[in-house]
């Protein structure tokens, strides 16, 4: 496993348990791309952090806060595949990366299992072309 950094190319969080480490917190406020899926918007904003794009199907936000960051949320509606391969996919397609760029998934783990087991299987996926650091 690769060394964990303290700077990344995309950063995606996702609605798992929120990170508190004193690391996770300070990789998500200088992410060159800050992605949240919907489920975790409303706990990155409190924390004083905004995200770049808001990715999902925007069944975990509040009305007011997609009201508020209308202009950055990103609604994919469709239900096959889940709003972390959703932010992935977005950073690959709108984000001009280039060389082998770094990402950071934080949040792909806890609160439910099937979505827990669906990130490791898009980590697994996704680690051979990409730098992605499991946190």
């Amino acid at each position: 496993m690769r060394e964990l950094k303290n700077e990344y190319d995309v950063v995606i969080l996702a609605a798992g348990d929120f990170p508190t480490n004193e690391t996770a917190i300070h990789i998500l406020r200088t992410a060159k791309h800050l992605i949240a899926c919907d489920g975790a918007v409303e706990e990155v904003l409190r924390m004083g952090i905004e995200p770049e794009v808001i990715v999902g199907d925007g069944d975990s936000v509040s009305t007011a806060t997609k009201v508020k960051y209308q202009s950055i949320f990103h609604t994919i509606v469709e239900q096959e595949d889940n709003d972390l391969t959703k932010a992935t996919k977005y950073a690959l397609q709108y984000f001009a990366l280039k060389g082998q760029p770094t990402f950071c998934f934080l949040g792909a783990t806890g609160k439910r299992e099937d979505h827990t087991l669906g990130n490791i299987a898009l980590l697994l996926h996704y680690y051979k072309c990409l730098n992605i650091v499991p946190t």
